[in-house]
Parts: C-alpha cells; structure tokens; sequence
C-alpha cells in the first residue's frame, strides 16, 4: 500500500500550529522589545540586521518597498532568519567576547542547555510541518516540549525587557567592558613606546 494521506501526522501538526504560532509571535515580541530600548524608535535604519540584511533587502527590492520602513518589519523575515539573529549570530559583546543577542541580554538571567541543538530541532520539526512531512507523535511530544521551554523563556524575557533595569544593567556591562578594553589600548600604546625608544 503506498501512502499518500497520513491522518496521524495532520493530526499532530494540526495541533502544533497553535503553538508554534505562540512560539512565532512571543519571539517577534521579544526582538521588538529589546531593539526598541536598546536602539531607539529608529532602531530599524540602526540595527544591524547582519547576514540577513542582504537577503531581506532582496525581498524589499522584489516588492519595490523600502523594507526597514515597514511596520511590520520582523514579518518581512522568515523563520529560520529570526531564530539566527536571536541566538546564532555573534557580534562583539562589551565583555570583549563575541556573542549571540540571548546570551547578550537574557543568558545571565535566563539559562538553557544546549540553545543550538534545541534550535536545529526547532527548525528542523517545523520544516516537516511545513511541508506537510510525516510527523509522529514522538515527533509531537519532542515539539510540544521544545516550544513549551522557549515560551515560557520568551514570556521571562518579555517581561525584563519592561523591567527599569534591563537597560541599566546591559549599558553598566556595556561600560565595564569599554573600560578594559580602553585599558588594554592604553597598554598597547605604552609597549608600542617602549619599544620605538629602544
């Protein structure tokens, strides 16, 4: 018999759209939050969008719109795009590091293990969705898990970024870390002297 309709997995992808809806629009939330008071009202002409900016200006060219104008400007990025920005690409961190926008603003106060692996995971149960693959109900169970543990981290997040201190916090960081690295430029200086003197 060959398979061309499979009612268990269109059962359990039906019931992970709720969720994954959930997981779309908490993480959208959360990206607005944090670059809005991070970056100001105009924070998408600031903002580096990074490797993505390329793809997403492409988009915008295709539709003849100005994209980082747009309203909606987290909707103009697909799925998988938006997971990156968050917790793939790393960009200098004021400790002198290079890290991803989580572990910049949330990790200290929101732990996870294993953030990469959960987001291949992530990415690779919502592709079969997507697509209308076969879906089990391990597959479900895994999701369901999965989405559930980054809801609620998303919801914790959300919430510091109404906090009066997330930003205190980030920019005294932020200033510790330009004062080591001002220090270490000065000792650069002074070993670049010593050394034209000798």
């Amino acid at each position: 018999i060959i398979k061309t309709y499979d009612d268990v997995s269109s059962y359990y992808c039906n019931m992970l759209y709720p969720k994954l809806d959930e997981f779309d629009r908490k993480m959208r939330l959360l990206l607005y939050n944090t670059y809005y008071l991070v970056y100001g009202s105009n924070f998408p002409y600031r903002f580096n969008y990074y490797s993505h900016g390329e793809k997403l200006n492409k988009r915008g060219k295709n539709t003849g719109v100005n994209v980082p104008c747009l309203d909606n400007i987290f909707y103009a990025y697909d799925y998988s795009q938006l997971i990156d920005i968050l917790f793939v690409h790393k960009r200098p961190a004021p400790d002198g590091t290079e890290k991803n926008d989580w572990e910049l603003y949330f990790a200290d106060k929101i732990q996870f293990s294993e953030p990469k692996e959960d987001v291949e995971k992530i990415k690779d149960f919502r592709n079969k969705i997507a697509h209308c693959k076969l879906f089990s109900k391990n597959d479900y169970e895994k999701m369901v898990s999965l989405l559930n543990k980054y809801c609620t981290a998303f919801d914790r997040a959300i919430q510091l970024t109404y906090s009066k201190d997330f930003l205190s916090e980030f920019f005294n960081s932020f200033k510790a870390g330009l004062e080591v690295l001002t220090e270490r430029i000065k000792q650069i200086q002074l070993e670049d002297n010593n050394l034209k003197q000798e």
